[in-house]
């Protein structure tokens, strides 16, 4: 919907008010620098993804999934019916939902069919896809019934998020007055 004013007093009301948002804008919270740093040391040193608590786990994907360009919502941590992550994609023909589990294991205890069956049941539901990610990796019954659903559920480990980490990093722009030009200065 667009709103066009008549007169000029609203017409300038309107420019100022258009203007002074674009300026609210320019100055939102920047924490860009502190991931990148946090980026870069789990792309250099996987195994402390094995250090991190569960919660700050999820918190990790959550942020990487934001630098990918998803809208993200986090959730509880508990009582959150088996989707810690919800990822919304804005596309022109649909937007994309994606609920995602997480599973912060060790590297010996593998996810099983369980979970990758109740996130594919949870997407099915709620129309969207499923995505489980894990620091281990999947029984073979997991990777089979993953590989039966058509892409519907996606099944990650370490070695994804370590990749993550490499491609968020690489997007964060260093000099941020490259972002806006002289003149709009």
């Amino acid at each position: 919907i667009h709103y066009y004013a008549k007169d000029e007093i609203r017409r300038k009301s309107y420019a100022r008010y258009f203007h002074w948002q674009w300026i609210c804008s320019l100055v939102k919270e920047d924490f860009d620098d502190i991931y990148e740093e946090l980026y870069r040391h789990f792309a250099k040193n996987p195994d402390d993804l094995y250090r991190l608590g569960w919660r700050d786990y999820e918190i990790l994907l959550s942020r990487i999934f934001q630098a990918q360009g998803f809208n993200v919502e986090l959730g509880p941590g508990q009582a959150d019916g088996g989707v810690d992550i919800r990822l919304l994609q804005r596309d022109p023909i649909g937007d994309i939902l994606t609920l995602v589990q997480a599973k912060k294991y060790k590297p010996r205890n593998k996810v099983g069919l369980e979970t990758v069956q109740a996130i594919t049941g949870a997407a099915l539901v709620e129309n969207a896809k499923g995505m489980v990610v894990t620091t281990s990796s999947f029984l073979p019954s997991a990777r089979e019934f993953a590989a039966r659903t058509s892409g519907r559920t996606e099944i990650k480990t370490s070695d994804d998020v370590i990749e993550w980490c490499r491609i968020a990093e690489d997007g964060i722009i260093k000099d941020k007055s490259k972002i806006v030009s002289a003149n709009a200065v």
